[in-house]
């Protein structure tokens, strides 16, 4: 039960794992899935360079909030709490075919580094 993990995360935070909700009225305007990623210095080729990096698992925001900052505050202060924990850099993924995501990522600074791919297995 997806909403059940995210209901436990909010009112059970975990440093490195953070869920972060924005909510007007009592309904939810938009949320951030975030973890911390720690990479290790031992010489291997990686994604992420040896370090902290904070990820930005997934943003979501409301047809009905968007346009409103929700989705930047909500990364402002998803920063704001990798930061606290360590985190030296940021990353986020996104779906291409989603049209507000690539100016969204791009308006924070963000800047495309390397592209996921994935499978079914069978």
């Amino acid at each position: 039960m997806i909403r059940e993990w995210a209901r436990r995360r909010v009112l059970e935070p975990d440093r490195l794992h953070p869920v972060l909700v924005v909510e007007r009225d009592g309904v939810v305007d938009g949320y951030a899935v975030c973890r911390i990623i720690d990479t290790p210095d031992d010489g291997l080729v990686r994604l992420a360079p040896p370090g902290r990096t904070g990820h930005l698992l997934s943003v979501g925001v409301t047809e009905l909030a968007r346009g409103r900052r929700v989705g930047g505050a909500l990364v402002a202060a998803a920063a704001a709490r990798l930061a606290a924990v360590g985190a030296t850099r940021l990353s986020a993924g996104y779906v291409p075919r989603n049209p507000t995501a690539v100016p969204f990522w791009r308006g924070r600074g963000f800047v495309p580094r390397w592209t996921y791919w994935a499978g079914v297995v069978g």
